[in-house]
């Protein structure tokens, strides 16, 4: 896909698809490939394989080369699909990144790598070699709260203008003025996404082309709202619906507290399970949802139609 084509078609609601794990841990790739098909034809726009929902830290670079080839598969070419080709060494993440596009990925997902703080010119050139490694397009993650690196405004208008094949951003910094700054520097050059749950709502009112959805994998229905709405120009129609988000968005902040930042992975998991959508397991280090969480996420999916 050309670079402009696919800067056209990153946008609306993107999917960060969980990895299946059976009971023994090993890859679920027929449940993998179940799950990205039934998004798909609910109307998500772009898949997100092996990201941060995907537990992307936690496969092998072979494992992660299957889940990305399972993907591409699966849509069967009907929407972009993007690869979480992180690696907080910039020699394992061009790997990697050539892997997911041998396998047929359109775009690649970067976060800043998370081991070493780089300098800002590290930052850069870390991207710049992705870039000049493969033909695909990259896309800059911003998640500070994982790799301690958290890219300005400035910067983001640096990398777009230095590196071609930067065709997407994901800001999943929380900061909305910055959010929104970074909107207003590049969004006429690049879709800016947003990439938190919790603040999509925003996001959207700021003037996003899109957001990037973990609840997607268990309520897509509900998400593709939430982006009509605002597509519609209908701000009411938006607020309606993420009220009825917001009960998840709320057990997610609280299971936080008790697992980890990442609790929305075992929250989704837990979910789809309940739904007969073959979650499967979270990998360790990420432990399971508890009773009380089980339940609470029980009675909003019952609210929501459902269960």
């Amino acid at each position: 896909m050309q670079l402009e084509e696919l800067k056209s078609k990153l946008r609306g609601v993107v999917c960060s698809l969980v990895t299946p794990f059976d009971d023994d841990y090993s890859l679920d790739l027929q449940a993998l490939y179940d799950n990205a098909q039934r998004v798909v034809e609910k109307g998500i726009h772009v898949l997100l394989a092996a990201g941060s929902v995907g537990e992307f830290s936690s496969l092998s670079p072979e494992e992660f080369r299957d889940v990305v080839a399972t993907v591409v598969k699966a849509t069967q070419g009907r929407v972009p699909v993007m690869a979480g080709a992180s690696h907080s060494g910039t020699h394992e993440c061009i790997r990697l990144s050539r892997m997911a596009e041998d396998v047929g990925a359109d775009a690649l997902l970067i976060v800043p790598p998370y081991y070493f703080n780089p300098s800002v010119e590290g930052l850069l050139k870390h991207y710049e070699m992705v870039a000049e490694s493969v033909r695909v397009g990259v896309a800059v993650y911003n998640n500070p709260g994982y790799s301690k690196v958290n890219i300005t405004p400035g910067q983001f208008r640096r990398l777009v203008e230095q590196i071609p094949q930067v065709v997407s951003v994901k800001d999943t910094s929380g900061e909305l003025y910055n959010f929104y700054e970074t909107l207003r520097l590049i969004g006429h050059r690049i879709p800016v996404l947003m990439g938190r749950e919790l603040t999509a709502f925003f996001g959207l009112a700021c003037g996003s082309p899109g957001y990037v959805s973990s609840l997607a994998n268990l309520a897509p229905g509900l998400c593709l709202a939430l982006y009509d709405a605002f597509r519609q120009g209908n701000l009411e129609e938006g607020r309606r619906v993420n009220e009825k988000i917001a009960p998840f968005n709320q057990l997610q902040t609280a299971a936080a507290q008790k697992l980890t930042s990442a609790a929305m992975i075992p929250l989704i998991k837990e979910g789809m399970n309940m739904l007969g959508l073959r979650g499967g397991q979270v990998r360790p280090p990420l432990t399971s949802a508890d009773s009380a969480m089980r339940d609470e996420l029980r009675k909003i999916l019952t609210d929501w139609g459902l269960l």
